[in-house]
């Protein structure tokens, strides 16, 4: 007979198997013992037991789980359920005749049994003498959720934008050595530097005077916001914009006549080293003399010559095409013109030179009113195509302020008033200082 428990082949007489030792006298009374009606009061019992069914010529064998590199095995016999209650681990068989499975698959290789890759936990085997297929399962190479390559992904990101953030910071308190000339040599706005008396290119800082903006407006409006222009700058500056350090109006761009400015034949009489024009030039900057200024652009090369220099210097706005007071070249279209910006930077110029000391024209004879304790150098001019100009440098202690008016068709009156509104307003800016 053949041992249920380890499938062993034994004589008829054998009690015990030779293989494993287990009891073939009970397990043939196992086989040959009448069904057991199951406990109907025992809610636990989880026992099944299948009937082989097998037909009496049949020999088709069980078709048992398979891996990928599993040979081919023979099928086996089907398995049907007959109960679900507690019953005794037996095999009835029925009238086509049916065999244990123990005996089925006594000598007989599992198929994957072998596999280390399909090997699994061990399960319950309510059948003895019988080897179950193991079940094949992939393994999960992710989270239950999924998340973790975002999460990594993620801290990553926010690291390195950390370490970005820290290299800001420390580069931008000096912690990386040097900083550049231009961050770190920056005068500051509130500092006060000498300004420099031999060069109109001098680079040094100015005072911080902090013009009331909406006063000036308020004052230059409120004559007229088309013909009317006003420039002013601080300390000698002649840059084109130096901001808190400069007032500009709304028409400080535009091109007005150029009556009474003889800012830029004195200041390339003196760049230039040319003796003749500069002693022409300085008389007509002691006296606003007309002739000696015409002296002084031909010694200079004429008027073209003027103009371009005065391109070259950065006053875009500035050209001369005619003699000074030549009434009849202005009727007929030729004009000497410049801005209000143009003339205050020129005027800077003419202080860092030293020129101011020249220019003497008496504001007061024009019912300008001068501030206490302010002193003012200026030029005037009038006459032609109905202008009236003030080009001014007012000073207290150290510091000064180069102020241009330009306007058409306000008059000798209203311009002087408009004037001294503006030297008030400015001197109150001394104060601020």
């Amino acid at each position: 007979m053949i041992c249920a428990k380890c499938g062993k082949h034994n004589d008829e007489d054998t009690r015990f198997c030779i293989e494993c030792g287990a009891n073939l006298v009970e397990q043939q009374q196992a086989v040959t013992a009448p069904a057991q009606l199951p406990d109907t009061n025992t809610r636990q019992a989880r026992l099944e037991d299948f009937e082989i069914t097998q037909d009496a010529s049949s020999t088709a064998p069980l078709s048992p789980i398979s891996g990928p590199n599993d040979p081919a095995v023979p099928t086996a016999p089907s398995f049907k359920p007959t109960s679900r209650l507690g019953q005794s681990n037996q095999r009835t068989a029925d009238a086509g005749g049916s065999v244990p499975a123990s005996a089925y698959y006594a000598g007989r290789q599992v198929p994957g049994q072998n596999n280390p890759l399909r090997a699994q936990p061990a399960m319950a085997n309510n059948y003895p003498g019988t080897q179950m297929p193991p079940i094949s399962r992939t393994p999960n190479s992710t989270t239950k959720d999924g998340k973790t390559p975002y999460i990594i992904i993620a801290a990553i990101a926010g690291a390195a934008f950390l370490l970005c953030l820290a290299a800001f910071i420390t580069y931008s308190m000096g912690l990386w050595g040097a900083r550049s000339p231009s961050s770190s040599n920056a005068p500051s706005a509130s500092s006060s530097v000498t300004p420099s008396s031999t060069s109109p290119s001098s680079s040094a800082s100015h005072t911080a005077i902090g013009f009331d903006t909406n006063g000036l407006n308020a004052i230059v409006n409120g004559v007229s916001t088309t013909d009317v222009a006003v420039a002013a700058t601080v300390d000698g500056n002649t840059a084109a914009s130096a901001g808190e350090n400069t007032y500009s109006s709304q028409q400080a761009d535009k091109q007005f006549v150029a009556a009474g400015l003889y800012l830029p034949i004195y200041l390339q009489a003196r760049a230039q080293n040319n003796a003749s024009a500069l002693t022409s030039a300085t008389a007509m900057m002691q006296n606003m003399d007309n002739s000696a200024g015409n002296d002084a652009i031909a010694a200079l090369g004429g008027l073209d010559a003027v103009s371009q220099w005065s391109a070259q210097q950065g006053y875009a706005q500035t050209s001369f095409a005619r003699d000074l007071g030549d009434v009849q070249a202005s009727a007929a279209g030729y004009e000497n013109r410049s801005s209000a910006s143009d003339a205050s930077r020129m005027l800077s110029a003419a202080q860092n030179e030293g020129a101011t000391e020249l220019m003497n024209y008496d504001l007061a004879s024009d019912g300008v009113s001068i501030p206490a304790g302010v002193s003012v150098n200026a030029h005037r001019g009038m006459g032609i195509q109905n202008t009236y100009n003030y080009f001014i440098t007012m000073s207290k202690g150290s510091t000064s302020i180069s102020l241009a008016v330009m306007t058409q068709s306000q008059g000798k009156e209203r311009t002087a008033q408009m004037t001294s509104a503006l030297l008030s307003s400015m001197a109150n800016s001394f104060d601020m200082k």
